[in-house]
């Protein structure tokens, strides 16, 4: 299984010009808190049967999730808001726990990266 993050992608965002420590750290906490709450939102918009709601906030998290370098858990949500976006509510669900554990997969490795001395 490939990587939950792709690293050089963090270090990419870390090392931005002018980027500081409080200012990364303000950025990763934002990401964390989008990314959650999109979840929160696929699964109240799947229990909900709202469609449009579950392809407005997988759109949302795959573009967080690229942002972060977690190309698998874009991947995922990618399939969601497909399957969301073409009536296929059933697609959509089978595809959330991939998606839930992908997300506590990416949360573990950007935990360990905010942990390393390099920062």
């Amino acid at each position: 299984m490939p990587e939950p993050l792709d690293l050089s992608r963090l270090t990419e965002l870390r090392e931005l010009d002018g980027m500081t420590a409080q200012g990364w750290e303000e950025m990763v906490n934002g990401l964390i808190g989008s990314l959650g709450r999109v979840i929160d939102r696929l699964s109240a918009g799947l229990a909900g049967d709202d469609l449009e709601e579950v392809t407005q906030a997988a759109h949302l998290g795959r573009n967080d999730a690229l942002m972060f370098g977690a190309r698998e858990l874009a991947r995922a949500l990618g399939t969601i808001e497909q399957a969301a976006r073409t009536g296929n509510a059933d697609r959509a669900r089978r595809e959330l726990p991939r998606v839930g554990s992908l997300w506590q997969q990416t949360l573990a490795a950007i935990e360990q990266v905010r942990s390393s001395p390099s920062q």
